[in-house]
């Protein structure tokens, strides 16, 4: 009985000495890597009044695990539009596909006494949009290809992503991080681009702003019903811009499918707010079909409008 159990002793030390070698082994292994190049750009936000926008990204997760070499970054996410983007950083990782993104955004900036998230207003007014740290989880398929540079773009909203908050420290707020991951797009380097232009010298309207859709979803009714921790009308728009003082727009990082455009005219209001008037009627400059856009990956498609009134609502 004794020979037995020394037996069976030896038998389990020389297992656990081989599993223990095999997680050793496994854990050290040299994987073959890529490397993920992560950005992050922006969406317009409907306040005129606001000049910046700050979000403090302290930590990146792919499946779970933090990306090793990130260090916190703090961004104005209004100074990247119209196709401007920031690069977070080049991550060299493990060759595989992820399947989720998650952002830790931090209410604290990189350093002491810094505040993270908040929205500065022209007149130098800030708002905190959040007093604890906000976690993003995002479902996105990532391909990280050996010896290969994988990018990625976050697109934040920000029309989605603030919502208007009475308190008495802030009139704004970072939404829900479910609202939050509904409100930022991840997409990859192989997109496509809409520029145009709108005259609207007969209409007069202060702000134009152009939503794209995917081709059949938009109704204009369903869109007018205020949706989201933001009360957000045309909330399921893929994005939008506003024209320019030119009328020029850009529509950036859109994926291959069919899309539509949808062009509203708004009236600036008293405290910077804007107010819709109701979409615009419009004359086709070029033979583009603008409720049925083809976007191939890669391309840029050019549009012209000229506004000729206001379908009031």
């Amino acid at each position: 009985m004794k020979n037995t159990i020394q037996i069976l002793s030896a038998v389990l030390i020389a297992f656990l000495v081989v599993s223990c070698g095999e997680d050793t082994i496994i854990e050290n292994e040299n994987f073959e890597k890529g490397t993920i190049q992560m950005e992050v750009t922006d969406a317009p936000i409907d306040n005129a009044k606001v000049k910046s926008c700050f979000v403090t990204v302290s930590e990146i997760k792919l499946d779970g695990k933090a990306v090793e070499g990130f260090q916190s970054t703090k961004i104005d996410l209004l100074a990247y539009q119209n196709g401007k983007t920031k690069t977070l950083g080049n991550f060299d990782l493990e060759s595989k596909t992820y399947s989720q993104i998650d952002l830790v955004l931090d209410s604290e900036g990189p350093s002491t006494n810094e505040m993270g998230c908040y929205i500065e207003e022209n007149d130098g007014t800030i708002h905190p949009l959040s007093e604890s740290d906000v976690e993003v989880k995002l479902s996105k398929q990532v391909d990280v290809m050996t010896n290969q540079t994988s990018k990625v773009i976050l697109d934040f909203d920000l029309r989605k992503c603030i919502k208007n908050e009475m308190s008495s420290n802030s009139d704004f707020a970072l939404v829900s991080s479910n609202e939050l991951k509904k409100s930022i797009r991840v997409t990859g380097e192989s997109t496509s681009t809409i520029k145009g232009n709108c005259n609207t010298t007969l209409t007069g309207s202060d702000e134009v702003v152009v939503y794209v859709y995917k081709k059949g979803t938009f109704d204009m009714d369903e869109e007018l019903n205020a949706k989201g921790d933001g009360n957000i009308i045309f909330y399921n728009a893929v994005t939008s811009a506003k024209t320019d003082s030119q009328g020029d727009f850009e529509l950036h990082f859109l994926e291959e499918g069919d899309y539509e455009l949808h062009f509203m005219s708004y009236e600036t209001q008293a405290d910077g707010s804007q107010k819709l008037e109701g979409d615009l009627v419009l004359n086709i400059l070029t033979s583009l079909n603008i409720l049925d856009i083809n976007l191939t990956a890669n391309s840029t498609t050019n549009v012209s409008v000229l506004a000729t009134g206001i379908n009031r609502i």
